[in-house]
């Protein structure tokens, strides 16, 4: 069966993560490229960018508007806490107590595909 090509797999998926491409030894593989020994291919990843909005509500100066964006596109949140445990409140485009934030650099936002993101606060 030597010299003959492989059939490019199924795309893994991981969580937290898109999948870029299919590696021989540190290169993209050619799925055209004749196979002459055993080879191993490696997938490579690129870790989900996640941007988290903080924003001011129009007429009230109590809360602040949560939204969270992964890849650009707008998730919901299943909920957000504080780094010490305690829990926000759930939904997305979350209204936030602003004095909950004081001194607060740091929220934990779980999604509801499962995935945990910790996000800074500027």
């Amino acid at each position: 069966m030597k010299g003959l090509t492989v059939n490019r797999p199924t795309n893994p998926t991981k969580d937290g993560h898109v999948f870029k491409e299919w590696q021989l030894n540190n290169t993209a593989f050619d799925f055209n490229t004749p196979i002459t020994e055993n080879i191993t291919l490696n997938a490579i990843w690129t870790q989900k960018n996640f941007t988290v909005s903080l924003s001011e509500i129009e007429n009230d100066t109590t809360n602040k508007r949560l939204t969270i964006y992964e890849e650009g596109t707008e998730k919901t949140v299943s909920e957000v806490q504080l780094l010490d445990g305690t829990t926000l409140c759930p939904g997305n485009n979350l209204i936030v107590p602003a004095n909950s934030l004081t001194n607060v650099t740091q929220l934990k936002l779980v999604l509801t595909s499962g995935i945990t993101v910790i996000a800074n606060i500027a």
